[in-house]
């Protein structure tokens, strides 16, 4: 992209870097309005839609920029990465890996790289992946819990747990990392320190589905069928429930209204074009 002389466009990166979205997004809107096919005012919006979720939006705006700019790196490195948001993490990897040759001392690709393994059942891939961001980055935090996971992947739960606690000690309400931590202490059969852990994160965010389904689980290995399988039903009739919910609950279901109602929700799930591919692939388990 040419620089421009617009200066609309560095108060809108800026606004974005501040958290601002709401803000950066009319900005950004009334710049395009005055000149729709600004390249750097649609790249400021395609990064506006994906911190808001919007990732569908994000990709198409990006996948246009890509074809008219293919050789801009930029570009390519955000279509990459919020294709891995977006669940299309083996159409993200092939530039990922060519970014990560091109600057191999550079974390970003490193990181989306090993964040699309992690996303794909490719855990060995994703913890080399997140060893040498630590590497390049040894301060750099946010890779503590996506290594974790990846450690988790395959089988390293001592090592996760340790990972983990170093996360916790400066983010003590790190909602992944307190999920992870979770996870890794019910893989090694600590079961009330595990229930402990996912309740911690129910109290910050009562709706995560993945502390809900973990806690289940807990309960359900601790003989308390009953109560993990009423917890369970009563997201089913608060809204739409997480995938890891549904499949969890299909494992608890013995009448046949439950059942359907576990049957009707993963179909509906399966809908979703950013399920990753362990959400997938339990719900057709399930």
């Amino acid at each position: 992209m040419a620089q421009v002389a617009d200066p609309r466009i560095k108060q809108i990166m800026m606004m974005l870097g501040q958290g601002d979205l709401q803000g950066a997004e009319a900005l950004c809107t009334t710049v395009l309005a005055e000149q729709p096919n600004m390249p750097q005012a649609r790249f400021a919006l395609a990064l506006i839609d994906r911190q808001s979720s919007r990732i569908d939006r994000a990709i198409a705006t990006l996948e246009a920029l890509h074809a008219e700019m293919p050789e801009h790196k930029a570009i390519r490195a955000e279509l990459a990465s919020t294709r891995v948001l977006g669940g299309q993490s083996e159409r993200a990897m092939p530039a990922l890996q060519e970014i990560a040759a091109e600057a191999p001392d550079q974390p970003f690709a490193h990181y989306w790289l090993g964040q699309a393994y992690l996303r794909n059942y490719q855990g060995a891939d994703a913890v080399r992946c997140f060893e040498r961001v630590r590497e390049i980055s040894p301060e750099d935090r946010n890779v503590l819990q996506p290594l974790a996971a990846a450690n988790l992947a395959v089988g390293r739960a001592a090592q996760a747990e340790e990972i983990l606690r170093d996360l916790l000690t400066t983010n003590p309400k790190h909602v992944e990392g307190l999920n992870s931590l979770a996870a890794a202490l019910e893989h090694q059969n600590r079961l009330s320190e595990s229930g402990e852990y996912y309740r911690r994160v129910l109290e910050v965010a009562p709706d995560n589905g993945r502390a809900i389904s973990g806690l289940a689980r807990v309960l359900q290995t601790e003989g308390k069928r009953d109560e993990a399988r009423e917890m369970l039903r009563e997201r089913f009739s608060t809204g739409e429930p997480h995938p890891v919910v549904i499949s969890t609950f299909a494992g608890l279901c013995e009448t046949s209204d439950d059942r359907q109602t576990c049957l009707r929700a993963a179909h509906a799930a399966l809908e979703h074009p950013q399920l990753t591919a362990q959400d997938r692939a339990a719900l057709y388990f399930a």
